[in-house]
């Protein structure tokens, strides 16, 4: 019955329509004589409003009456029609004027005693909402000072006044047991026994009003803790343990019955041992002795409660010979005899057999075939992949290089030693037994080493494209990862080039050529990575000219600055970088006969270093956790050496019989000279590395227990060395910065700089430059 109220194609609003998908009840309504559908009251959804309306307003329901037409206003709303009030306990709805509460009294609730007086026995109150009303009426000449403190406090945070109307019915409650108590000021302990809500806000106030003293006995907990109701075992703060809730939720599995052994009804019930959850953990752990007692050991919740499945040697359990084992024992035993009646399962692939069509295997659990005999060659090569490990490795099915030998054992007894094995059916089994990457890495590095492995096409990711191009470790053996995405980059890049007309392709192709080493002149080879990324920044101005019919051959210099004015700063720079690469290696292939970017120069804007505070290098090394983070750290602080050199360094780069370091820089190596601090640094990473890692065959100095048996051998990731210079909270380029600037305030001398850290003239002389701008000299013309 609103007008200009936005309305459906069935000629209601919204309101109207969730009200019809709602009731379903159709009777005439009492008050308009409609028919239509209407709430349990009998009421349509008009007079609800109609009624709720006038009560509101202090006048009494009539029946039957007239509903006045409602005019909706946008940005007002719709009015909500919910239920009638009712008094507390009542069945009808209450339809008279809305009462007044009267402010009571009740002497009984928290009697005032004299102040100071002592309490002989304390009593722990529990205060209702119900006891609130009991003492509207009390007053306390505190309480509008209380008051005006909530109040400012509500409007400070934009809340409205039921806000301060709680808090204080909740200060309220604190003041009557303050004077119950005898007490001058209100204690923490006060609050805790009142049963309402906004706890903290009454507390600030209190504590504003300066009538709040320190808590002088620990908080209550927030949830108490109990006993399952299902297996007993005590220490959780829930109805039901984890496992118990888990039973109740599968019924189809446990059904619901009476436990023959605890006699308890209603229980989940195990459908082969026909026993609840509490009795068959007890029964396992116990023995089949104990399954004609009535009565179970109480136990705590969590990982000291009675389990289904407890490895050997936790928490000191030892296997009982006829407990856990024993009965799983039996319950494989009646699998394989199912199996036998008709179940069937797939055999193993024959020597020679193809296959029809490729399609990603799933493994199920009853396909791990970890115990499987083995042909003489498989054999061989499963003996081959375990020999480096101590067999107390290998036969833990948890460690890396157990889960590994799971996997290897599985691939050979299922796909045989034969023909190469899928890298996705490698990680799908891997997902299914629960191995980690590094167990993954591993089979798929040993299958690829013997020419079993048919890896898998890279997929394109995003982010990559534009990401930081870093120096590659020097892997001990191929690296499977770097040649897929070197085919991938390979395919991406051939497919744009190819996109741009002719002969803009073809000059494009020639300097990929010249990129990849094979031009006219001997080159360093590049990535297709550093290519993709060049000729990323570069394809705006390349599309801008083909779209102009324009070849590399017509660009002129005009042409590349008109491409460069689009661009400001460090974006400007890069671009002009990428196309003079392009020109230059086009005139070196005799493409074309002139380069458009030769003596082009952009402005570049010169950022100079910055000093660190002292006391934010102050104990870095003590608020470090671990000898590696300490190794990191100070050889940045202390010698300058770049976080990626540090990640870089073999073991034979550290000599501490001369208490050098020696640091690749390309063809070049730097000798670093140890102090007593650093070499005390190196030392306790080299006794920690031998002492975690007893056989690792990573050459870095610097390995995690990710990479310290990797076949490719990596370098630490740079997320490992940020990680220790997040925990004193600077970056590695603001350390080195600082080491450097400090030595040039010391010596201003570049060549001394350029001696001690092996860096670059130009940035010694910056250095000494930012750190004396009052012996800087002109520049050389």
């Amino acid at each position: 019955m609103d007008w200009a109220v936005p309305r459906l194609l069935s000629g209601l609003c919204w309101s109207c329509f969730g009200w019809l998908d709602n009731r379903t009840e159709t009777a005439r309504c009492p008050r308009c004589c409609r028919f239509g559908r209407v709430d349990g009251d009998g009421l349509c959804r008009p007079c609800v409003i109609a009624v709720r309306e006038e009560i509101q307003a202090g006048f009494e329901a009539v029946f039957p009456a007239a509903t006045q037409l409602h005019l909706y206003v946008p940005g007002l709303g719709l009015r909500s029609a919910w239920n009638l009030p009712r008094p507390r306990g009542a069945a009808d709805p209450y339809l008279g004027p809305r009462k007044a509460r009267q402010l009571v009294d009740d002497p009984r609730i928290c009697p005032a005693v004299v102040r100071g007086q002592q309490t002989l026995f304390p009593v722990r109150r529990r205060f209702e909402r119900s006891d609130a009303l009991r003492i509207s009426a009390r007053t306390w000449p505190e309480e509008p000072i209380l008051q005006v403190l909530a109040e400012q406090r509500a409007a400070t945070k934009g809340l409205s006044a039921s806000w301060s109307n709680m808090v204080m019915r909740l200060v309220r409650c604190a003041l009557a047991i303050r004077d119950a108590e005898g007490e001058a000021v209100v204690a923490p302990e006060m609050l805790d026994q009142v049963r309402l809500p906004l706890k903290a806000a009454a507390a600030e106030i209190l504590a504003q009003a300066g009538m709040l003293r320190p808590r002088m006995a620990p908080s209550p907990a927030p949830w108490p803790v109990r006993s399952c109701a299902d297996c007993g075992c005590w220490g959780i703060t829930k109805a039901r343990c984890r496992g118990c809730a888990e039973w109740r939720q599968k019924p189809g599995r446990y059904p619901p019955g009476k436990c023959p052994r605890c006699r308890r009804d209603g229980l989940p019930l195990h459908a082969d041992e026909d026993l609840c959850r509490a009795c068959l953990a007890y029964v396992r752990e116990s023995g089949l002795e104990t399954t004609k007692q009535s009565f179970s050991q109480l136990a705590f919740a969590g990982p000291l409660a009675h389990q289904l499945k407890r490895r050997p040697g936790e928490l000191g359990f030892v296997v009982h010979n006829q407990s856990g084992p024993l009965m799983r024992a039996r319950a494989r035993a009646r699998e394989a005899a199912a199996r036998e009646s008709g179940t069937a399962k797939s055999a193993p692939v024959a020597p020679g057999q193809t296959t029809l069509f490729s399609m990603p295997r799933k493994w199920p659990r009853d396909q791990i075939l970890d115990r499987a005999e083995l042909a003489v060659q498989a054999q061989e090569l499963l003996h081959e992949f375990t020999a480096d490990y101590p067999q107390v490795w290998v036969t833990d099915k948890h460690s890396v290089p157990g889960s590994a030998t799971v996997v290897l054992h599985t691939l050979l007894a299922r796909l045989g030693p034969h023909t190469p094995i899928p890298e996705r059916d490698v990680r799908s089994l891997a997902d299914t037994v629960a191995a980690g990457p590094a167990a993954t890495r591993r089979v798929i590095s040993f299958l690829s080493e013997h020419a079993l492995l048919e890896p898998d096409e890279l997929p394109e990711t995003p982010g990559q494209l534009l990401a930081d191009v870093r120096r590659p470790a020097m892997p001990r053996v191929r690296d499977l990862d770097q040649e897929r995405r070197e085919r991938h980059d390979a395919r991406a890049l051939s497919a744009q080039i190819t996109r741009l007309p002719e002969p803009m392709a073809d000059q494009l192709h020639a300097w990929v050529r010249v990129m990849r080493g094979h031009g006219r002149y001997q080159h360093p080879p590049a990535d297709f990575r550093r290519i993709r990324r060049y000729l990323y920044v570069a394809s705006p101005a390349l599309t801008s000219w083909a779209r102009a019919g324009q070849d590399l051959r017509q660009i002129t210099a005009d042409h590349v600055q008109v491409e460069l004015a689009r661009h400001q700063g460090n974006v400007a720079r890069g671009l002009l970088s990428v196309l003079r690469s392009i020109f230059r290696a086009l005139k070196q292939e005799r493409v074309i006969f002139h380069n458009p970017t030769a003596g082009m120069r952009l402005p570049a804007g010169t950022h100079l270093p910055l000093p660190l505070s002292s006391d934010r290098l102050a104990g870095a090394l003590d608020r470090l956790d671990g000898p590696a983070a300490r190794l990191i750290v100070g050889l940045v602080a202390i010698h300058a050496v770049r976080a990626v050199e540090v990640a870089r360094l073999d073991l034979a780069d550290a000599d501490l019989s001369r208490r050098t370091l020696a640091v690749h820089r390309g063809e070049h190596i730097h000798v670093v000279y140890l102090d007593d601090l650093s070499t005390h640094l190196v030392a306790d990473w080299l006794r920690e590395r031998r002492l975690r890692w007893p056989q690792a065959t990573n050459s870095h100095l610097l390995i995690t227990s990710q990479s310290y048996r990797h076949p490719a051998s990596p370098q630490l990731s740079y997320c490992a060395l940020q990680a220790a210079f997040d925990q004193i909270g600077l970056l590695p380029r603001q350390v080195w910065a600082d080491r450097i600037l400090y030595e040039a305030q010391q010596s201003a001398d570049p060549v001394h700089l350029v001696h001690l850290f092996g860096i670059h003239p130009g940035v010694a002389v910056k250095y000494v430059q930012t750190a004396h701008p009052d012996k800087a000299l002109p520049p050389i013309r």
